[in-house]
């Protein structure tokens, strides 16, 4: 078995299972933005706030196209879904930006930085508008499973919703808790 989608697979039971000695990041303290969305392109989340079983026709599934535009629709399968909103990532920059997104009726066409490509934990990206604080932190848990590294943004007064993104290495986002919407992830594909 080879593929995007094995070694997705196989990067997942690997940082699941402990990976000692990896920093988030990156070599040297400072973040290593082009790990955080190799390997996953679609996404099963949870919107509820729940921690039970999963209604499969509730859950948000997300897939990420070339352009690195996540459209999210709710329903059993991705392609009957109904679109409830997306986010837009600038997968060519070395920083990790969100460059747009929309959520229901609200929504932004203005980036916003979430961390810098070499950044260390701990440091604020101002926006035009705001700012962001991104920090390396351990052991983040989803109904997934918990993550031994991950990366959290937490953002005030940007044009993204103002909360707390998290992004695990090979997986993207995994966990959003915003004034806008809250995302729990449920599987990675």
């Amino acid at each position: 078995m080879t593929g995007p989608k094995w070694a997705a697979l196989g990067l997942a039971g690997a940082v699941l299972s402990g990976c000692e000695g990896l920093d988030s990041a990156g070599g040297g303290g400072a973040f290593d933005i082009d790990q955080y969305f190799e390997g996953t392109a679609s996404w099963t989340f949870r919107d509820d706030g729940d921690t039970g079983d999963v209604d499969d026709s509730q859950v948000l599934r997300g897939q990420l196209d070339e352009d690195g535009t996540m459209e999210v629709r709710r329903g059993t399968r991705y392609a009957e879904g109904e679109k409830v909103g997306s986010f837009r990532w600038d997968l060519t920059a070395a920083d990790l930006v969100l460059s747009a997104w929309s959520w229901g009726s609200e929504g932004s066409d203005t980036a916003t930085f979430f961390a810098r490509g070499g950044a260390h934990s701990g440091d604020s990206v101002g926006n035009l508008q705001g700012d962001c604080v991104a920090e390396s932190v351990a052991d983040v848990s989803t109904h997934y499973g918990t993550f031994d590294h991950a990366l959290a943004s937490t953002c005030v007064d940007t044009p993204a919703p103002s909360g707390t993104w998290w992004f695990a290495p090979g997986f993207g986002l995994v966990r959003l808790e915003s004034d806008i919407v809250t995302l729990d992830l449920v599987a990675p594909y």
